[in-house]
Protein backbone atom coordinates (compact mmCIF):
# COMPACT_ATOMS: atom_id res chain seq x y z
CA UNK A 1 0.00 0.00 0.00
CA UNK A 2 2.83 2.39 0.83
CA UNK A 3 4.58 1.75 -2.49
CA UNK A 4 1.33 2.14 -4.43
CA UNK A 5 0.51 5.40 -2.69
CA UNK A 6 3.99 6.79 -3.28
CA UNK A 7 3.94 5.83 -6.94
CA UNK A 8 0.46 7.21 -7.64
CA UNK A 9 1.10 10.52 -5.88
CA UNK A 10 4.75 11.39 -5.31
CA UNK A 11 5.98 9.63 -8.46
CA UNK A 12 3.59 11.50 -10.73
CA UNK A 13 4.24 14.83 -9.04
CA UNK A 14 8.02 14.44 -9.19
CA UNK A 15 8.05 13.46 -12.86
CA UNK A 16 5.87 16.37 -13.93
CA UNK A 17 7.93 18.87 -11.94
CA UNK A 18 11.18 17.43 -13.32
CA UNK A 19 9.88 17.63 -16.89
CA UNK A 20 9.22 21.33 -16.44
CA UNK A 21 12.71 21.81 -15.03
CA UNK A 22 14.27 20.03 -18.01
CA UNK A 23 12.22 22.06 -20.48
CA UNK A 24 13.32 25.27 -18.78
CA UNK A 25 16.96 24.27 -18.38
CA UNK A 26 17.74 22.21 -21.49
CA UNK A 27 14.77 21.85 -23.85
CA UNK A 28 16.97 20.20 -26.49
CA UNK A 29 17.28 17.16 -24.22
CA UNK A 30 13.83 15.98 -25.28
CA UNK A 31 15.27 14.79 -28.58
CA UNK A 32 16.95 11.80 -26.91
CA UNK A 33 13.57 10.06 -26.97
CA UNK A 34 14.35 9.45 -30.65
CA UNK A 35 17.93 8.39 -30.00
CA UNK A 36 17.33 4.76 -30.95
CA UNK A 37 16.40 5.78 -34.49
CA UNK A 38 18.52 8.88 -35.06
CA UNK A 39 22.08 9.31 -33.79
CA UNK A 40 21.88 13.11 -33.96
CA UNK A 41 19.12 13.03 -31.33
CA UNK A 42 21.76 12.46 -28.64
CA UNK A 43 23.25 15.87 -29.36
CA UNK A 44 20.89 18.49 -27.84
CA UNK A 45 22.77 21.31 -29.58
CA UNK A 46 22.11 19.90 -33.05
CA UNK A 47 19.66 22.05 -35.01
CA UNK A 48 17.52 18.97 -35.72
CA UNK A 49 17.38 18.17 -32.01
CA UNK A 50 16.30 21.71 -31.23
CA UNK A 51 13.50 21.57 -33.79
CA UNK A 52 12.18 18.14 -32.86
CA UNK A 53 12.46 18.91 -29.14
CA UNK A 54 10.03 21.78 -29.54
CA UNK A 55 7.47 19.40 -31.02
CA UNK A 56 8.08 16.79 -28.32
CA UNK A 57 7.78 19.48 -25.65
CA UNK A 58 4.32 20.41 -26.94
CA UNK A 59 3.16 16.79 -26.69
CA UNK A 60 4.63 16.44 -23.18
CA UNK A 61 2.98 19.64 -21.99
CA UNK A 62 -0.38 18.40 -23.26
CA UNK A 63 0.09 14.78 -22.14
CA UNK A 64 1.30 15.51 -18.59
CA UNK A 65 -0.58 18.81 -18.17
CA UNK A 66 2.65 20.61 -17.40
CA UNK A 67 0.96 23.95 -17.94
CA UNK A 68 -1.29 23.28 -14.93
CA UNK A 69 1.39 22.54 -12.35
CA UNK A 70 0.90 25.82 -10.51
CA UNK A 71 -2.86 25.58 -10.73
CA UNK A 72 -2.84 22.05 -9.29
CA UNK A 73 -0.32 23.10 -6.61
CA UNK A 74 1.96 20.15 -7.32
CA UNK A 75 4.94 21.80 -5.68
CA UNK A 76 3.03 22.27 -2.42
CA UNK A 77 1.69 18.70 -2.52
CA UNK A 78 5.18 17.32 -3.13
CA UNK A 79 6.61 19.39 -0.30
CA UNK A 80 3.92 18.07 2.06
CA UNK A 81 4.80 14.44 1.27
CA UNK A 82 8.54 15.04 1.59
CA UNK A 83 8.15 16.87 4.90
CA UNK A 84 6.10 13.99 6.32
CA UNK A 85 8.72 11.47 5.19
CA UNK A 86 11.47 13.71 6.56
CA UNK A 87 9.82 13.79 9.98
CA UNK A 88 9.65 9.99 9.93
CA UNK A 89 13.32 9.65 8.95
CA UNK A 90 14.46 11.80 11.87
CA UNK A 91 13.68 8.91 14.21
CA UNK A 92 13.90 5.97 11.79
CA UNK A 93 16.50 4.65 9.37
CA UNK A 94 13.97 3.17 6.94
CA UNK A 95 10.46 3.93 5.76
CA UNK A 96 8.89 0.68 6.94
CA UNK A 97 10.24 -1.37 9.82
CA UNK A 98 13.87 -1.56 10.86
CA UNK A 99 15.38 -2.86 7.65
CA UNK A 100 15.63 -2.08 3.97
CA UNK A 101 12.44 -2.86 2.04
CA UNK A 102 10.70 -2.27 -1.27
CA UNK A 103 9.29 0.97 0.15
CA UNK A 104 12.79 2.43 0.47
CA UNK A 105 13.69 1.34 -3.05
CA UNK A 106 10.47 2.79 -4.45
CA UNK A 107 10.77 6.09 -2.62
CA UNK A 108 14.41 6.64 -3.63
CA UNK A 109 13.56 5.90 -7.26
CA UNK A 110 10.60 8.26 -7.25
CA UNK A 111 12.44 11.26 -5.80
CA UNK A 112 15.40 10.83 -8.13
CA UNK A 113 13.97 13.34 -10.66
CA UNK A 114 13.77 15.95 -7.90
CA UNK A 115 17.56 15.95 -7.67
CA UNK A 116 17.45 18.00 -10.88
CA UNK A 117 15.01 20.54 -9.45
CA UNK A 118 16.83 23.37 -7.70
CA UNK A 119 13.94 24.44 -5.47
CA UNK A 120 14.00 20.98 -3.83
CA UNK A 121 17.65 19.95 -3.85
CA UNK A 122 18.74 23.34 -2.47
CA UNK A 123 16.03 23.54 0.20
CA UNK A 124 17.47 22.78 3.66
CA UNK A 125 14.12 21.29 4.75
CA UNK A 126 14.64 18.35 2.40
CA UNK A 127 18.31 17.78 3.17
CA UNK A 128 17.46 14.76 5.30
CA UNK A 129 15.51 13.28 2.37
CA UNK A 130 18.38 13.44 -0.10
CA UNK A 131 20.92 12.33 2.51
CA UNK A 132 18.72 9.30 3.14
CA UNK A 133 18.51 8.63 -0.60
CA UNK A 134 22.28 8.89 -0.88
CA UNK A 135 22.73 6.43 1.99
CA UNK A 136 20.32 3.92 0.45
CA UNK A 137 22.06 4.17 -2.91
CA UNK A 138 25.48 3.83 -1.34
CA UNK A 139 24.49 0.75 0.67
CA UNK A 140 22.21 -1.05 -1.78
CA UNK A 141 22.88 0.20 -5.33
CA UNK A 142 25.65 -1.87 -7.00
CA UNK A 143 26.17 0.87 -9.62
CA UNK A 144 26.75 3.62 -7.05
CA UNK A 145 28.09 6.27 -7.56
CA UNK A 146 28.18 5.92 -11.36
CA UNK A 147 25.59 7.77 -13.41
CA UNK A 148 24.44 5.61 -16.29
CA UNK A 149 21.54 7.78 -17.40
CA UNK A 150 22.28 9.92 -20.44
CA UNK A 151 19.89 12.68 -19.40
CA UNK A 152 21.51 12.92 -15.98
CA UNK A 153 24.97 13.08 -17.50
CA UNK A 154 23.88 15.79 -19.90
CA UNK A 155 22.12 17.74 -17.15
CA UNK A 156 25.21 17.57 -14.94
CA UNK A 157 27.39 18.70 -17.82
CA UNK A 158 25.04 21.57 -18.61
CA UNK A 159 24.86 22.63 -14.95
CA UNK A 160 28.66 22.52 -14.60
CA UNK A 161 29.09 24.56 -17.76
CA UNK A 162 26.51 27.05 -16.52
CA UNK A 163 28.35 27.46 -13.22
CA UNK A 164 31.66 27.98 -15.04
CA UNK A 165 30.04 30.59 -17.28
CA UNK A 166 28.66 32.36 -14.21
CA UNK A 167 32.13 32.38 -12.65
CA UNK A 168 33.61 33.80 -15.85
CA UNK A 169 30.89 36.42 -15.93
CA UNK A 170 31.59 37.41 -12.32
CA UNK A 171 35.31 37.68 -13.09
CA UNK A 172 34.60 39.86 -16.12
CA UNK A 173 32.15 41.93 -14.10
CA UNK A 174 34.73 42.40 -11.33
CA UNK A 175 37.35 43.52 -13.84
CA UNK A 176 34.83 45.87 -15.44
CA UNK A 177 34.01 47.43 -12.07
CA UNK A 178 37.72 47.96 -11.44
CA UNK A 179 37.94 49.73 -14.78
CA UNK A 180 35.00 51.91 -13.81
CA UNK A 181 36.71 52.78 -10.53
CA UNK A 182 39.88 53.72 -12.38
CA UNK A 183 37.95 55.87 -14.86
CA UNK A 184 36.03 57.48 -12.02
CA UNK A 185 39.22 58.32 -10.15
CA UNK A 186 40.81 59.73 -13.30
CA UNK A 187 37.71 61.81 -13.99
CA UNK A 188 37.70 63.21 -10.43
CA UNK A 189 41.40 64.07 -10.69
CA UNK A 190 40.91 65.70 -14.10
CA UNK A 191 37.91 67.75 -12.99
CA UNK A 192 39.75 68.85 -9.86
CA UNK A 193 42.56 70.19 -12.03
CA UNK A 194 40.06 71.98 -14.26
CA UNK A 195 38.24 73.55 -11.32
CA UNK A 196 41.48 74.69 -9.70
CA UNK A 197 42.67 76.20 -12.97
CA UNK A 198 39.48 77.93 -14.07
CA UNK A 199 37.56 78.85 -10.96
CA UNK A 200 39.93 80.05 -8.35
CA UNK A 201 43.24 80.15 -6.51
CA UNK A 202 45.10 77.07 -5.52
CA UNK A 203 44.98 77.86 -1.77
CA UNK A 204 42.87 79.75 0.74
CA UNK A 205 45.68 82.28 1.33
CA UNK A 206 45.33 83.58 -2.18
CA UNK A 207 41.62 84.19 -1.78
CA UNK A 208 40.79 87.85 -1.03
CA UNK A 209 37.88 88.08 1.42
CA UNK A 210 34.85 89.94 0.12
CA UNK A 211 34.81 92.46 2.98
CA UNK A 212 38.39 93.46 2.18
CA UNK A 213 37.42 94.15 -1.41
CA UNK A 214 34.52 96.29 -0.21
CA UNK A 215 36.74 98.23 2.21
CA UNK A 216 39.34 98.86 -0.45
CA UNK A 217 36.72 100.10 -2.87
CA UNK A 218 35.12 102.48 -0.35
CA UNK A 219 38.44 103.99 0.80
CA UNK A 220 39.67 104.79 -2.66
CA UNK A 221 38.94 108.39 -3.86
Amino acid sequence: NTCLQLDSELGLYARRIAYVEILNEKPGAMSILLGEKFSWAYNPDDIRSRLISSIIACFMIARYRLHRIKEERLKEKTEKILLEVGDHLRTNNYLVGNQFSAADLTFCSLIKPLQRVSCFINDYRFRIIFEYQERIRRDYDPKYPNIDNFVEKMADKHRTQKQENEKRFLIRLWAFLHQINFIQRFFIWFMTMVVNTVYGPASDDEEIPQFQRSSSSSSSP
